[in-house]
């Protein structure tokens, strides 16, 4: 790599096929106070078969950023700059009928809450088939095969009873199951799993981080994983996005990020904590205040007026997305290259 390389928008060269490149994604809302931007200039990429976690506190603009792929933003958000390609094709330049032949289809997505997405009045059965007919390709009786070979996959107890089960009559692991199976009814490339263990016990939540291990294994599925939870992310992914306030603050792979962080922010969060390398002493380091509100970003770096490392700088002027080695990047000055020796001449 040659020393001084460096940019705000930085999709890395290709060595393996791209599943999905997001580059310089800005996502904007009209709220009563005004216009405000959720997600600044996020750049990262997935390729074919890899898990890729999506990382940061709530309100760092994971959800958004995920939203924004599949164009499932509230009435008052756009995607204002940037572009999301997704098997070469730019997602944000199809109209809405187009985007409905891309989700569920070739990217699919698990929610949070399975609760909040299962119909109560419908059998799994039911729903089971909706997702699997829903674009045509197949008829309702081999459909209801299918089903039953879903649930199989992905290890629900009893299957063949829980075809008939309502929502409520199945536990939360249970209901993330049908999600899952949901997500992968049409063989998709890309799913894209939204803190999907969030409302789990522990235990359960290390049933689904398995299977979903075990399914990538099986179909060759690209994973965007997102979660608040670094000690999650060393079980699931291979690399790592670190977001906060709407950007992107650092990429590399899960050893390089939990390892060797490369951005204040990743070294905080790590070490508050348990669970993660450099929160495994006895005593966990909280972040100083909160992260700032979209209506009244800092000028600078975003996450000057909590870093511990701040200089006079960090608050002048924000830092681009430096890159530090093949596909390794820090948005932070203290990791800003030193300009090529022919630069100087």
């Amino acid at each position: 790599m040659a020393r001084g390389n460096r940019g705000k928008n930085i999709v890395p060269p290709p060595q393996h096929e791209a599943v999905l490149l997001v580059d310089g994604l800005k996502t904007r809302f009209d709220t009563r106070l005004g216009a405000v931007e959720a997600i600044s200039g996020v750049t990262f990429r997935i390729d074919e078969g890899e898990t890729v976690a999506l990382v940061g506190e709530s309100g760092s603009g994971k959800s958004v950023t995920a939203l924004s792929i599949l164009q499932l933003l509230e009435s008052t958000g756009q995607i204002v700059d940037g572009s999301i390609l997704f098997n070469g094709t730019d997602l944000t330049a199809l109209s809405e009928r187009e985007m409905r032949n891309v989700r569920g289809k070739d990217i699919s997505m698990i929610f949070q809450d399975p609760a909040t997405c299962l119909d109560p009045v419908y059998t799994v059965e039911n729903q089971l088939v909706e997702a699997i007919t829903i674009h045509g390709t197949i008829d309702k009786g081999a459909a209801k095969e299918r089903a039953l070979e879903l649930l199989r996959m992905v290890k629900m107890p009893d299957p063949e009873s829980r075809l008939g089960s309502y929502q409520h009559q199945l536990s939360g692991g249970q209901r993330q199951r049908v999600m899952i199976a949901m997500a992968l009814a049409l063989s998709p490339r890309l799913v894209i799993a939204d803190e999907p263990t969030t409302a789990l016990d522990v235990t359960v939540q290390a049933q689904i981080l398995d299977l979903l291990r075990l399914l990538q294994d099986e179909t060759g599925t690209a994973i965007l994983f997102v979660t608040h939870d670094l000690g999650v992310v060393a079980e699931i992914a291979e690399r790592v996005v670190v977001m906060y306030a709407g950007n992107v603050v650092e990429q590399g792979t899960v050893r390089q990020v939990l390892k060797e962080p490369q951005h204040p922010y990743t070294e905080a969060l790590l070490s508050s904590m348990p669970g993660t390398v450099a929160g495994s002493g006895d005593r966990l380091t909280p972040i100083e205040g909160v992260v700032p509100s979209l209506f009244d970003m800092p000028e600078g770096c975003r996450f000057a007026p909590r870093c511990a490392h701040a200089v006079e700088r960090c608050s002048e002027a924000q830092p681009d997305l430096f890159e530090l080695s093949e596909r390794r990047y820090s948005r932070c000055w203290l990791r800003e290259p030193e300009p090529a020796y022919g630069a100087l001449r």
